[in-house]
């Protein structure tokens, strides 16, 4: 500093104050409009972002689908969409898609008029809300909006719809990144997209021609993880327990292998081997008449045989805690045409197990099968809907758990880092300076 630039130095610091103060006081707004209810990964994502705005002293705000008007929630919600990213299909009519759109873009365009100071969020979005959101941004400009940040946390070939694979349409993608890419570079607002992986990254930027960062989406908060290096309280000869095996848990589809779990249950059965079958049966979502009459086949089962366990409903934390630390085997008999492209929940619970002694069972062909590849993880794959080699890899389970007493398992650090650390949370709610 020198004399001659007193008052222009004095000037400059005063406005990066100001551009500081700014940065340092924006809310978070999220479009979700794929929450309708806290049975998915919407709420999950929502609660895990509400607490790290709460550790950073941000203010929160959903706004979600008009379904979920009256849930009780740990942040502000404010259900106004009218369509759910799930009516977003490639099967539906291109009127049918601009008619989502506009619906969209008019609900994201009050959001923007009514805000100000904001990072506008989107968790989980499909190729109508990101095109929803450049129109009203075309409408209404960007005053008070600090960035957006825009996390593509499916492949477009993870959504099924109806009986055939309608997967969201790839030239829609296209024209909806290209589109709020533009858009936000016209009016100067920083726009940051992030993928889980780098295979999603690189089909991303390949149709995009955007750059486009990695962060994992990790399930829990670093404060909820449990010790991993953490054993069995205590050492037991495993010939002389009763093995627990969890075959199905979650919301009831077709697609996670319901009706050949059911099927195949009988054949466990016939095994007459020393275990105890558990399944845990979640909500029929979708109202599906062929899992009413599969559920009422497994309670028949459940009725002859006392080695059959069905707990039902949705579980508290604690108890699906309980439940899978509980377990010996865990077997997710999903279908690989549609999780070739998307993991499970489900199976990242079982891996926060992984060093306690739970085993894992996975469908060769699916996204679950390549994770615990890249990981170098002991997991066993076995064929969709194959009984034979399924029962063959059991078999082998069972030997394998008798005769070797104690296994040293320890999950890459890597791995624990990226899955079951803060993950993205910090990539959602900005990488400036923030208090707390």
């Amino acid at each position: 500093y020198g004399p001659e630039r007193f008052v222009s130095d004095i000037l400059e610091l005063a406005a990066a104050s100001r551009a500081h103060d700014s940065d340092r006081n924006y809310d978070i707004v999220v479009l979700d409009p794929g929450l309708r209810d806290l049975f998915s990964h919407h709420h999950v994502l929502n609660t895990k972002v509400a607490n790290r705005c709460v550790f950073h002293r941000r203010r929160l705000t959903v706004y979600c689908h008009k379904k979920a008007a009256g849930c009780i929630v740990p942040y502000d919600l404010k259900p106004v969409f009218a369509d759910s990213i799930y009516d977003d299909r490639a099967d539906i009519e291109e009127s049918q898609y601009d008619t989502i759109v506009q619906r969209m873009a008019d609900t994201s365009a009050s959001v923007l008029e009514a805000s100000s100071g904001m990072r506008l969020v989107l968790h989980t979005a499909s190729a109508a809300l990101i095109q929803a959101l450049s129109i009203a941004l075309m409408r209404e400009g960007a005053a008070g909006l600090h960035s957006v940040a825009l996390q593509l946390m499916f492949h477009p070939k993870s959504i099924k719809g109806g009986d055939t694979l309608a997967v969201f349409s790839t030239g829609r993608y296209i024209t909806a990144l290209r589109s709020l890419a533009n858009i936000t570079a016209s009016l100067g607002v920083s726009l940051e997209i992030s993928t889980s992986c780098k295979s999603f990254a690189d089909f991303y930027s390949a149709i995009g021609g955007l750059p486009i960062n990695i962060h994992p989406y990790a399930l829990w908060d670093s404060g909820q993880v449990k010790d991993f290096g953490a054993k069995k309280s205590k050492e037991v000869d495993q010939s002389k327990v009763r093995p627990r095996v969890l075959l199905f848990s979650g919301d009831l589809k077709m697609d996670k292998g319901l009706e050949w779990t059911v099927n195949l249950l009988n054949d466990l059965l016939a095994m007459n081997v020393d275990v105890d079958f558990w399944l845990h049966i979640g909500n029929n979502r979708f109202n599906n008449p062929e899992v009413n009459l599969l559920l009422a086949k497994l309670q028949c089962i459940k009725k002859s045989n006392s080695s059959v366990h069905v707990v039902e409903g949705t579980l508290s934390d604690a108890s699906w805690d309980q439940l899978i630390s509980s377990m010996d085997l865990v077997t997710l008999n999903y279908s690989p045409i549609s999780y070739q492209y998307k993991t499970s929940g489900v199976f990242y619970e079982v891996l926060r197990h992984y060093e306690l002694g739970v085993d894992l069972f996975v469908t060769k062909g699916t996204w679950l099968q390549n994770e615990a590849e890249t990981w170098g993880l002991d997991v066993c794959s076995v064929e969709y809907n194959s009984t034979s080699v399924f029962l063959s890899c059991f078999h082998r389970w069972l030997d394998r758990r008798v005769s070797v007493s104690t296994r040293e398992r320890v999950l890459p650090f890597a791995f624990k880092q990226l899955a079951f650390g803060i993950g993205n949370d910090e990539f959602l709610i900005g990488s400036g300076d923030r208090d707390g």
